[in-house]
């Protein structure tokens, strides 16, 4: 059985694949952006508190290291009040946020 998050990640390519195809045959060229960001809905299943404890706050610790490696790196942050959280969570280091 295939997890839900593989199948949008296969119906991304199959659209994209097509989409590609499409722009091929009028002669066209095809550009495509992928531009990672969250998305971890706030207190849908679990609490605001156990989201952030359990997933978002490492989401956002690893990001932050990864865009500090990289500066051509780009991330979208969707929750503002996970990214809130995080900011100022005592846990974060000054270096964290000025990366």
């Amino acid at each position: 059985k295939m997890r839900p998050c593989w199948f949008a990640v296969a119906l991304l390519l199959a659209v994209t694949a097509l989409t590609a195809a499409a722009a091929a045959a009028d002669g066209g060229e095809l550009r495509v952006h992928i531009l990672p960001h969250s998305h971890d809905d706030v207190g849908w299943v679990r609490t605001v508190e156990d989201y952030y404890n359990f997933f978002v706050r490492d989401i956002y610790s690893t990001v932050v290291s990864s865009l500090d490696q990289d500066a051509s790196r780009r991330f979208q942050s969707v929750e503002q009040a996970f990214f809130t959280r995080w900011w100022l969570d005592g846990n974060v280091t000054d270096a964290q946020r000025a990366a």
